[in-house]
């Protein structure tokens, strides 16, 4: 599925974006948003301490301020009261509709 991203906040300019997924060596769900110009960002990180179903993930939104909201607001996760810290960053935990990756 294709969605468009705000890509700057400040001018309103959107990129047409999909989700690639795949898995981190350790079997958590690894996503990233891509663009016709490549890889935009890396929608997921891995904290290996939490244990996680296979439609779970934490969010990187250290990287990508929003992009909870953003994920959110599509339908594509729905959020949680978990969060995950690792380097004095605290990351949401998210459960994904597979589907519309």
């Amino acid at each position: 599925m294709k969605y468009y991203y705000i890509t700057n906040p400040c001018t309103g300019e959107k990129k047409r974006v999909w989700i690639k997924r795949d898995e981190f060596e350790d079997g958590c769900l690894y996503l990233e948003l891509w663009c016709n110009e490549g890889l935009h960002s890396v929608v997921t990180i891995n904290l290996p301490d939490y244990h996680l179903d296979k439609n779970e993930a934490f969010v990187d939104t250290n990287d990508n301020p929003g992009l909870d909201d953003w994920l959110w607001r599509r339908g594509i996760a729905r959020p949680t009261i978990v969060r995950g810290f690792s380097n004095y960053c605290s990351y949401p935990m998210m459960r994904f509709d597979i589907s519309k990756i």
